[in-house]
């Protein structure tokens, strides 16, 4: 397991929470279905020891994948991070018979565990707030513009045919929070 001190964070922002851990192909394809220049998507890929063309059936480390989404931070890429998230919803594995998007954020966690698997992979919560909205939480290795992006994606496919406008909001975590955990807003 990886040692998670503030010092391993500065030098690296995402580490998975258990060295094992691994991501199917499909997770990583995202990356290169978000690239607008595909090249650099393959480069990035195998930059950090992945197959350029990760078949979505097999494995991969975890950690290859948070350090090609890091890298694309640091390149200042937050959009493709996001639009990578937003793919989640067509190239992942998800449950069946999802239909509202009530049911699809209560998936989150049950489709985190088909696509990464591992003892310690992170975690999904949602609290109701009401009718139409709910906070989710998660704690995950992967950069805030990715999960907003996934949670964009089943707000806009799950989207009530009633609803004018689904939003997703970045929320603050409490403080003393860990310094992975993510809040949202979603709202429709």
């Amino acid at each position: 397991m990886h040692p998670l001190t503030a010092q391993s964070f500065m030098s690296h922002p995402y580490l998975a929470f258990e060295a094992s851990s691994e991501v199917n192909g499909a997770t990583i394809q995202l990356v290169l279905a978000a690239c607008l220049v595909p090249h650099i998507g393959t480069q990035l890929l195998t930059k950090h020891g992945l197959p350029a063309q990760p078949q979505a059936e097999e494995w991969y480390p975890l950690q290859a994948w948070l350090d090609v989404l890091a890298d694309l931070e640091q390149r200042t890429w937050e959009d493709t991070i996001y639009a990578a998230g937003l793919r989640a919803i067509d190239l992942c594995v998800w449950p069946p018979n999802l239909h509202t998007l009530s049911d699809a954020l209560a998936a989150l966690e049950q489709a985190c565990r088909a696509n990464i698997r591992g003892q310690n992979i992170g975690y999904y919560q949602v609290d109701e707030l009401g009718p139409h909205e709910a906070r989710v939480r998660c704690l995950t290795p992967t950069p805030a513009e990715f999960e907003r992006g996934i949670l964009t994606g089943l707000a806009r496919r799950y989207q009530p045919a009633r609803g004018l406008r689904v939003r997703v909001e970045p929320e603050p975590t409490p403080p003393n929070a860990p310094r992975l955990l993510k809040w949202f807003r979603v709202s429709w």
